[in-house]
């Protein structure tokens, strides 16, 4: 439920954004692979969709972990 919010957090911080995040690019390249772990097998699909817009090039790794 923390982590959730945090991602929700980030979410809003990215909206705000006027340009790319070079920082946020380098967090998700850096940690994409402990969060699926950490979010793997969760039925919460609102933690997909946020990934997907925090990290969308990474979007299909999100799903493959999420759904399993």
């Amino acid at each position: 439920a923390a982590l959730e919010q945090v991602l929700a957090k980030m979410v809003l911080f990215k909206r705000d954004l006027t340009q790319p995040s070079y920082l946020l690019r380098l967090f998700f390249d850096a940690k994409m692979n402990e969060l699926c772990e950490v979010f793997r097998g969760t039925r919460n699909r609102r933690v997909l969709d946020m990934l997907r817009a925090l990290d969308p090039s990474n979007a299909s790794v999100y799903e493959a972990a999420i759904e399993q």
